[in-house]
């Protein structure tokens, strides 16, 4: 075979046309011919630079050693069978394939869809930072602006007031006047603003009516003392306090007014550690007890009066808001009091008729916030009171009249 690139160089015999190409062994030696000869057919050309590849070594197997059994070694019976007793319990479950009913089911593919890629504008304009720059830039400077603005305009104001303000200043300061109305208050004499020197008077003088032991003692004590002297004398008992005996230095001072009359109120124990409520008013330019209202005097005991007895009077009792009502006394035709003893030991039940006098002021009592009827605080009042029809209970009495709260009398 005759190629058109001679290499004049190659004295390699020309391949015959039944030569085969193989890794296999090359034709060489005298059966080969002389350099530029044709290869003979069945000859095999073995690349320049390949080596003929070599049969793999055959190696011997290696045998394992060989274990040698004793004969005299007795022989071991073979172990009987053992039987295993299986229990069914329930049925088996087998997982198997679900068959799919229709066998040519195919499911559709999604055909992906085609979404353009934003431009960098759009990118931009999502971005949260580009949006925050888009939505802040323009409000700022409007707010900048405006704020600017209200600010010379307040500026400008002030100025041009203050100017105005100092001019009326420098030529009329002196014919400016204030003048100042005094607001219509109730007076309230400073009678019983109780300061050392009253305070101890008033001492000695509950300390004198405590050791008090005539009724000659006690009248210049007292307020209208020859009015009542015969009435102390019939109902005032002594205290029986022991010598040197004063009230407790923790006792409360109060003030008070009703109608027109002022007076002081001294709360704390008794010599035999019963309440003191003690009144003082001024008389004549000194200070005196209230004898009537220190002791609560009624023109008929409270104890009798819970009893049914007598025909009523004026009493000086402790007032709350009642609820008890009865045939001769409803609750639309009749306000409900309870009327606590002064020692808070006895309870009478008043009633006032609806719109009466009594009703009335025992009103105002409540609108004032004297007494609350959902609250458990009492009022001291001075009342009249009148007999309730027959059948009612004992304590149970018409208030005729109210004379005036507390026991001062004005």
């Amino acid at each position: 075979m005759n190629h058109p690139l001679a290499d004049p160089n190659n004295h390699a015999p020309e391949p015959s046309p039944d030569a085969e190409w193989d890794d296999g062994v090359v034709a060489v030696g005298p059966d080969a011919g002389p350099p530029g000869s044709v290869i003979p057919a069945g000859a095999r050309i073995r690349p320049l630079g390949r080596i003929e590849p070599r049969p793999p070594r055959q190696r011997k197997p290696q045998l394992e050693p060989a274990v040698n059994i004793d004969p005299s070694l007795p022989r071991l019976k073979p172990a009987e069978p053992s039987r295993f007793e299986v229990n069914r319990i329930g049925e088996i479950v087998r997982l198997e394939s679900a068959e799919v009913e229709d066998e040519g089911f195919v499911p559709e593919r999604a055909e992906p869809a085609f979404v353009p890629a934003p431009t960098r504008e759009q990118a931009l304009r999502r971005s949260v930072s580009h949006e925050w720059g888009r939505a802040s830039a323009r409000p700022a400077r409007g707010w900048i602006a405006v704020a600017g603005v209200g600010v010379g305009a307040v500026l400008f104001g002030a100025l041009a007031l203050h100017s105005q303000l100092v001019g009326r200043d420098e030529a009329g300061r002196d014919g400016i006047q204030l003048t100042l109305e005094k607001l219509d208050e109730p007076e309230i004499s400073d009678a019983f603003q109780f300061d050392r020197a009253s305070m101890a008077q008033i001492l000695d003088l509950v300390a004198s009516f405590a050791a008090a032991e005539m009724v000659d003692e006690v009248l210049p004590l007292v307020r209208d003392g020859e009015r009542l002297r015969d009435r102390i004398a019939a109902e005032w008992r002594p205290w029986g306090a022991p010598a040197g005996w004063r009230p407790d230095a923790a006792s409360v001072w109060d003030s008070d007014r009703t109608e027109d009359r002022e007076f002081g109120v001294l709360s704390g124990f008794r010599p035999d550690f019963n309440r003191l409520r003690a009144y003082f008013v001024r008389e004549a330019g000194r200070i005196v007890i209230d004898w009537e209202a220190t002791e609560a005097v009624s023109d008929v005991p409270i104890d009798e009066l819970a009893q049914g007895k007598g025909d009523g009077g004026l009493v000086r009792v402790w007032a709350k808001a009642g609820n008890f009502h009865t045939v001769d006394f409803p609750e639309e035709s009749f306000r409900a009091v309870q009327l606590i003893s002064p020692g808070q030991d006895r309870i009478l039940w008043g009633y006032a008729a609806r719109g009466g006098a009594a009703d009335l002021a025992f009103a105002e009592f409540f609108d004032d916030g004297l007494i609350v009827e959902a609250d458990t605080n009492t009022l001291p009042v001075t009342l009249r009171l009148a007999p309730a029809p027959s059948g009612n209970l004992p304590n149970q009495w018409e208030i005729a009249e109210v004379l005036h709260s507390e026991w001062v009398k004005p």
